[in-house]
């Protein structure tokens, strides 16, 4: 179980005054892609959400940007909003969240 605060998400949420989400994941269960659940749950981009997945399947900035088509410039401005977002401020604090999030099939 994960309790992580909403910050930027909470505005997808019908109760305004939650300031936390617990997460509930069974082990036992498939794993989804995490950009739709990123999208959804921290309200990325979809293409903060690929740069996000792309870095928890272990590619560095520069090969994420190569695989989108885009300038590393612009995967670094992407990484800072995905950062913003999920209130994370490194790279292997993303990797964590991500891969400790409940994702079904």
């Amino acid at each position: 179980m994960i309790v992580t605060p909403l910050r930027g998400a909470a505005r997808f949420y019908p109760a305004e005054s939650a300031e936390a989400m617990a997460l509930v994941n069974d082990p036992d269960a498939g794993r989804e892609a995490p950009g739709p659940a990123l999208v959804r749950l921290y309200g990325l981009s979809r293409r903060e959400a690929q740069i996000a997945a792309a870095l928890a399947a272990g590619l560095d900035l520069e090969a994420c940007a190569a695989r989108l088509g885009i300038a590393r410039n612009t995967a670094r401005y992407h990484l800072y909003n995905v950062f913003r977002k999920t209130g994370v401020s490194r790279q292997s604090d993303l990797v964590r969240l991500i891969s400790a999030l409940p994702l079904r099939a």
